[in-house]
């Protein structure tokens, strides 16, 4: 039987609307510009994080001109890490010194594509990097709900989502 690696992902949501302050200080924490960290950050390593995407503009839009409800959670935040705890048994060993830079890279990229696909296109990667700086490596991300929203003179039968499996079936009713 070959062994296998999974994903772990943890998943927790803000809104830019009524946490600013706190969605800017996650993604500070995350590229390593606060300076002062909620758990143990090895700073003399930060140089190893690995940086998968940068897009300071999308967040930059998300507090300009994003129209959301005030009690919508707009960001979404994702910690992934390697399930690897039956591997790390078997070896009795950190896998973190198994794999070289370019393997973590490749590996965190590949889940970062997975993780683009399950949030969908209305999903923008805000940032996605790889701490190496912690005792486990891992991928922090934050997305931004971004749905582009289109106003029209008509709207045609094409504008009209039939995805889901409601159907109305209209039934004449006797009048008499």
């Amino acid at each position: 039987m070959k062994n296998q690696m999974g994903f772990y992902h943890g998943i927790k949501k803000m809104s830019s609307v009524t946490n600013k302050s706190g969605v800017v200080n996650v993604f500070k924490e995350a590229t390593r510009e606060l300076g002062k960290y909620k758990n143990y950050v090895n700073q003399n390593l930060s140089i190893k994080n690995i940086i998968l995407e940068r897009n300071d503009k999308i967040l930059e839009n998300q507090f300009a001109n994003t129209i959301i409800t005030k009690n919508a959670k707009d960001i979404i935040l994702v910690n992934s890490k390697l399930a690897d705890g039956e591997i790390e048994n078997k070896l009795r060993d950190d896998l973190t010194f198994f794999l070289t830079e370019a393997d973590w890279r490749e590996y965190f990229k590949y889940d970062l594509g997975k993780i683009k696909e399950e949030l969908g296109s209305d999903a923008k990667c805000v940032y996605a990097v790889v701490h190496m700086d912690e005792a486990k490596p891992h991928l922090q991300a934050m997305f931004a709900l971004q749905r582009k929203r289109e106003k029209k003179d008509l709207y045609t039968e094409n504008d009209v989502d039939t995805s889901s499996e409601f159907s109305m079936e209209v039934v004449p009713t006797s009048t008499g």
